[in-house]
C-alpha cells in the first residue's frame, strides 16, 4: 500500500484553482447582469418612444377633430335664413275706454302694409281717416329714439317691436300725437303665414290712467337671404388641422433623429 504525501505546495495549488474557477463564474455572471440591463434599459427606452409618439397622434387627433367639427357646423347650417320683410296687415282692434278710441279702433281695421327695418310716415302704412275737420293716422318714427319694427319668428310664435308706433290727430297746423306701441307678441301659422299678435299699453292721464290693449292681425312676408360661410371660420379650422399636422411631422422628424 503506497502512501502519498500532500505537500504545503499542492495545498495552495488547489485552493488557487477553486478562487480562479469562483471568479471566472463571477465575471460571467457580472456580463450577464449588464447585458439583462442593457436589454430592459433598451426595452424602456421603446416603449417612452413609443408612448410619446401615441401622444402625439392624440394630439394631432384632437386638432383634426375639432377642426372638422368647427367645419361640420358652419357647412351643416341651412344654406338660407328666413326673414321677415314687411307684413300685410288684415284687420285689428283696440280696447280702451278714452278718448279716441274708437277712431285707433277703425284705423286698426283698415288693410295696410307693415314695412320692417324703416320707419314709415302718415299714410303709409294704414290710410288716414278725416272726419269733420281732423285727420287721424297711424305711423312708425324714431322722434322719441324706438327702433324701427322688427319681427321675429320661433316655430309657431311672433314677437314684433312696435315701440315705434304713433297715433296721431291733425287739425290745421295743429298735431297731437300718441306713442301707443309696445312689444307685441302673438301665434304665427308656418303653412299660411298668418299671425295674430297683442299688446299693452298705458295711457297715461294724471291721476286717471287707463290700460289699453291693442290687437293686430296680417300675413307675414317671408323672404330667403343666403347666409355664407364666413372665410375666418373655414380658414380657423384648416388652420387647426395643418397645426396638428405639422406638429405630428416635426416631432416624429426629431423621434427618427434622436433614435
Amino acid at each position: 500500500m503506497t502512501v502519498r504525501s500532500v505537500t504545503p505546495m499542492m495545498r495552495r495549488s488547489g485552493v488557487d484553482g477553486a478562487q480562479i474557477t469562483r471568479t471566472g463564474a463571477s465575471e460571467e455572471g457580472v456580463s450577464r447582469m449588464d447585458q439583462f440591463m442593457e436589454a430592459m434599459s433598451n426595452v424602456k427606452a421603446a416603449v417612452n418612444r413609443f408612448n410619446e409618439r401615441m401622444s402625439i397622434m392624440k394630439q394631432v387627433i384632437l386638432w383634426a377633430a375639432m377642426g372638422l367639427f368647427s367645419t361640420g357646423l358652419f357647412l351643416g347650417a341651412p344654406v338660407h335664413a328666413a326673414m321677415v320683410s314687411e307684413l300685410e296687415l288684415t284687420g285689428g282692434a283696440v280696447n280702451y275706454d278714452g278718448k279716441y278710441s274708437k277712431m285707433m279702433d277703425r284705423l286698426l281695421g283698415e288693410d295696410g302694409t307693415l314695412t320692417l327695418g324703416q320707419y314709415q310716415a302718415i299714410g303709409d302704412n294704414l290710410p288716414s281717416i278725416g272726419k269733420a275737420c281732423e285727420t287721424y293716422s297711424l305711423f312708425t318714427s324714431g322722434f322719441t329714439g324706438a327702433a324701427a319694427p322688427s319681427a321675429k319668428i320661433s316655430g309657431s310664435s311672433i314677437s314684433l317691436d312696435l315701440s315705434s308706433l304713433f297715433f296721431g290727430v291733425s287739425r290745421g297746423d295743429s298735431h297731437k300725437t300718441w306713442n301707443i306701441g309696445e312689444q307685441a307678441t302673438g301665434q304665427y301659422n308656418p303653412e299660411t303665414g298668418e299671425f295674430t299678435v297683442s299688446w299693452n299699453h298705458m295711457f297715461e292721464h294724471g291721476k286717471h290712467d287707463k290700460l289699453a290693449t291693442f290687437f293686430l292681425k296680417g300675413i307675414a312676408e317671408i323672404g330667403t337671404q343666403p347666409v355664407a360661410i364666413p372665410a375666418a371660420m373655414v380658414l380657423y379650422a384648416t388652420g387647426l388641422f395643418g397645426l396638428g399636422f405639422w406638429s405630428y411631422k416635426r416631432r416624429s422628424c426629431a423621434f427618427s433623429m434622436s433614435a
